[in-house]
């Protein structure tokens, strides 16, 4: 009996890893077309509303919107990756959702960090750094709702993730790494900026570090914003850590040029377009200018012309009385 037992057990213990990898093959198999699904959605998603957002004269801030969400959305495939996968299932998927939203959204979207450095060192109007900050966070709280409605979708056999935004360290390690994620990430993007590829391993890198160390990936605070879809019901412990995140952050990002006086290179598109708009003015300002000038100079040789003209009139008649005269 302890013979035909140990057999029993040993067939039992077979068959129960046999389902086991079974089942989980089937659920990394779902988890697969569930992101590949959902990215595609989504791509077509933003390729639409950007068609229909062409439409309009400020079409730039509409990205903005589409940008931040698009981003922020494609934050929950990299999520269900984790919780098949684990990081190796995180990273890549990161990496391949950085790349195709980079160039989707062509610039848009790009990290609160560079462009609330330029509204502070002044490289950027006010009115344009407002707007963007508004709607890159407008755009990311639109996540939720998204996230609820297709949290539930069958075909995707999506589920609920819960809070993704839930620190697992105590907040005076949370601040020093969002502090560092922040520097990191300024210097890293010093180095790289324009490689779309090297931008996107860097994110991976550091959201993957982030969320290893802390339980939330660094440096960037409108996709953490955006991972906060069903965290509102502990709002109050959800807002006080999200404000400590933006403050420990862009502390770290800010760091370089005010404690060692060390100017970015970084330059986002509204930056650029800030100051080509600059340009345009004091080139406008300047042919107004000249064309002031040129009209004074008219105006002042037609006012001479007419005192030339004024004083051979009188010289000719100062010239016919005395010829009567004699």
């Amino acid at each position: 009996m302890d013979e035909a037992d140990e057999k029993f057990n040993v067939l039992e213990f077979a068959y129960n890893a046999t389902m086991y990898a079974a089942g989980m093959r089937q659920e990394w198999k779902d988890t697969l077309v569930s992101c590949l699904v959902y990215n595609l959605i989504l791509i077509l998603a933003v390729l639409f509303f950007r068609k229909i957002a062409q439409l309009s004269m400020k079409r730039d801030y509409f990205y903005e919107i589409i940008a931040a969400f698009s981003f922020g959305v494609c934050h929950y495939t990299e999520e269900l990756m984790f919780r098949a996968f684990g990081y190796y299932g995180m990273f890549p998927m990161v990496v391949v959702n950085q790349v195709i939203f980079q160039k989707l959204n062509r610039r848009h979207g790009e990290n609160a960090m560079i462009v609330a450095e330029e509204f502070v060192t002044g490289r950027v109007g006010d009115e344009d750094c407002l707007a963007v900050l508004s709607l890159q966070f407008a755009g990311a709280l639109f996540c939720s709702f998204f996230f609820i409605v297709t949290a539930q979708d069958v075909f995707l056999k999506t589920k609920p993730l819960g809070c993704l935004f839930k620190y697992t360290k105590p907040l005076p390690i949370v601040m020093l790494c969002d502090f560092l994620g922040g520097l990191a990430l300024r210097v890293l993007l010093e180095l790289f900026q324009g490689r779309i590829i090297s931008i996107a391993v860097i994110y991976a890198f550091l959201f993957t570090i982030g969320h290893a160390a802390i339980g939330v990936p660094v440096a960037h605070p409108v996709l953490s914003v955006a991972k906060a879809p069903e965290c509102w019901t502990m709002v109050y412990e959800l807002l006080p850590n999200l404000c400590l995140h933006i403050f420990s952050t862009l502390s770290g990002w800010l760091f370089l040029p005010y404690a060692c006086q060390i100017r970015t290179t970084l330059r986002s598109m509204w930056a650029q377009k800030f100051e080509k708009d600059e340009v345009k003015r004091i080139a406008r300002e300047k042919a107004e200018k000249q064309e002031q000038d040129a009209k004074l100079k008219k105006a002042l040789k037609a006012e001479q012309q007419a005192i030339d003209a004024e004083n051979r009139r009188r010289n000719q008649e100062l010239r016919s009385r005395n010829s009567r005269r004699k």
